[in-house]
């Protein structure tokens, strides 16, 4: 998976699906939606196979002056790094160039790509690394190194971001211009990749982002050149978020959204950093109130790779994948009964949070202080059946009772907080089930590794070697997929208050967690009876039903601790006093863990 390029602007960019066009301004140029651009090298689908997509966006489209017609519009782009050529045109530099009237070799609408088939107003895009433009103006050296074969799966090898602006003559568009994602797919086809919307950084309701205090420590949200920003101090609890309208993600069936966004921070010191997270869950109306969810954390410990600071040290770039745990299962994707009714959650909706999480002394907080900021964010949808597999990287198809072999990469663990819990381990699969009932505050983690990391391993002969199956490898997307089931009819209509699938490093830098909340009555029972408390996320008896989210690697670990840069999946089960959904207060039933498979993913059409 291709990372997002940093550029530095204000607005918090985000792919929908295209809505009705724009009205026009009086000053200056406006640049409407514009979709991302991906260039493969497939037959058929770009010339000769050279990473050019011939004709891709047409300009007279997607720009409007009120005084200018579209055609006598004048175009320029700049590319950061010089990855991607447009229309064979040298990009501009914004600092130096003037971008009212930029030079002849810089104009869009006077320049024409060796491949171009239309004409200069619908442009060319060209990935200049792999099919490079000589001095004459041709194709130059290129030989595919990838080797594309249809037997092998689609990669994106190059991505980066350009920006257009459009002039009148006299005015340019600046911030109303457009940035545009350009990816380049190794054995995939030329495509355009859903449309951009820019949200405005003004954060006051409702066009806007809200800010949310959680605690009453002294966390100071503010709108800078950097973006959405909170500041903390490093005394007391800071717990503080940005978080957008509802319905800036709108739920669709068997979709993905992959969140990227740029992260930057004023703080030097990767130990002093203050945690931060994304955060994204429904608020819908009715009983499909909090129905999912989850949260993606990240820590600046063991040297900081994953920390914000940037330069050798860590990153700027962030990518999260968000879909409903229960999304695949039939209850949940039912049009008529399930979730997607209208009668459940009229909103279908998805908000996100960009939170500064700076509390307790556990991992270091009442030394972080520091402002962080949030820039760049975009969100592009993909679906489901455009979910590519690259390899296999862990399965157990049949648990093993970690007490018989507990060095198995089949053993699983449970590791419980508050009240018991037991594990049954049969065929295969293995049941957790309440010791009484689940009606007061608990956490049960079911997941492979020893119970405590083992950081002395291999000094201290009584330790095992931890079983953190996965090796971390940077910048890789991964799908995590439980097969769950309900242990019985009974189990079934009385669900824990919490379902949660995830992943976590060892050394504590990446976690994710991704929850269902058996909240939204599953309708096909018709009248509010007893049934009633089955819900739409609650695994069903019978055949095993899937259970999956997202995890991307981001930066690998600078830690010394032997076997450290690895990562587990992990299940949990959670319930709690306060949390009651559909009404129930105690919880009696299990669920049942039949297998589980990560694999090493990318989205292609």
């Amino acid at each position: 998976m291709a990372s997002l390029t940093r550029y530095p602007a204000i607005a918090l960019l985000f792919v929908m699906t295209c809505g009705s066009g724009f009205a026009a301004i009086n000053y200056p140029p406006m640049v409407g939606d514009t979709p991302d651009v991906v260039i493969g090298d497939a037959e058929g689908a770009s010339a000769a196979n050279i990473f050019v997509f011939p004709d891709a966006i047409n300009l007279d489209f997607i720009g409007q002056d009120d005084n200018t017609s579209p055609s006598a519009l004048i175009w320029s782009y700049s590319s950061p790094g010089g990855v991607y050529r447009i229309n064979g045109a040298e990009p501009v530099n914004p600092a130096v160039d003037n971008l009212v009237n930029p030079p002849a070799a810089k104009r869009l609408d006077t320049q024409k790509d060796p491949l171009d088939e239309t004409g200069p107003r619908t442009i060319t895009f060209r990935d200049n690394l792999r099919s490079p433009l000589n001095e004459a103006g041709g194709v130059g050296p290129y030989s595919d190194r990838f080797g594309s074969t249809r037997s092998n799966p689609p990669t994106f090898i190059d991505s980066g971001v350009v920006m257009l602006y459009c002039s009148d003559g006299t005015t340019v568009s600046l911030e109303n211009g457009r940035s545009i994602i350009v990816y380049t797919l190794d054995n995939g086809f030329d495509r355009l990749s859903g449309c951009v919307h820019d949200w405005p950084p003004d954060p006051r309701p409702p066009y806007g982002w809200s800010y949310v205090n959680y605690t009453q420590g002294n966390a100071v949200p503010s709108v800078t050149s950097s973006g959405l920003c909170i500041t903390v101090g490093s005394a007391g609890d800071n717990d503080g978020a940005w978080t957008s309208p509802y319905g800036v993600v709108q739920l669709t069936p068997n979709s993905v959204w992959e969140v990227r966004l740029v992260v930057t921070t004023n703080q030097t010191n990767v130990y002093s950093m203050p945690l931060w997270t994304l955060v994204y869950d429904n608020i819908g109306t009715g009983k499909g109130h909090d129905e999912y969810g989850g949260e993606y954390f990240f820590l600046g410990n063991e040297g900081g790779a994953n920390t914000p600071i940037g330069g050798p040290t860590g990153r700027y770039e962030y990518t999260c994948v968000l879909m409903p745990v229960a999304m695949q299962t039939p209850q949940f994707a039912d049009s008529q009964e399930g979730y997607f009714n209208p009668r459940v959650d009229a909103d279908n909706d998805m908000r996100i949070s960009l939170r500064v999480l700076d509390v307790g002394t556990s991992y270091g907080a009442q030394y972080d202080a520091g402002m962080v900021c949030w820039d760049g964010l975009m969100i592009m949808k993909h679906g489901l059946s455009d979910m590519r597999v690259d390899e296999t990287a862990y399965e157990v198809a049949q648990f093993v009772d970690p007490k018989v072999s507990p060095t198995s990469p089949a053993a699983w663990q449970m590791e419980v907080s508050g009240q018991g819990a037991t594990t049954v381990y049969k065929n295969g699969a293995v049941s957790i089930l309440p010791t009484t009932n689940w009606s007061q505050n608990t956490v049960i983690m079911f997941r492979p590794g020893d119970l405590n990391a083992s950081i002395d391993y291999p000094f201290d002969p009584t330790q095992y070697r931890d079983n953190w199956p996965i090796e971390w490898v940077a910048d890789r997307l991964y799908y995590i997929e439980f097969m769950l089931s309900s242990p019985s009819a009974f189990d079934e209509v009385n669900p824990p208050d919490m379902i949660r699938v995830g992943a976590d490093t060892l050394t504590s830098e990446l976690c994710g967690v991704n929850f269902a909340v058996p909240n939204t009555p599953d309708l096909s029972h018709g009248a509010y009876t007893e049934l009633i408390y089955r819900g739409v996320s609650m695994p069903r008896t019978g055949t095993p039903q899937k259970y999956g989210c997202f995890f991307y690697t981001h930066s690998v670990s600078r830690t010394t601790i032997t076997d450290g840069a690895r990562w587990r999946p992990r299940f949990e089960i959670l319930t709690s006093s306060t949390l009651q959904p559909m009404g129930r207060a105690t919880n009696l039933g299990g669920i049942t863990v039949n297998s589980m498979t990560v694999k090493r993913v990318h989205f292609s059409k």
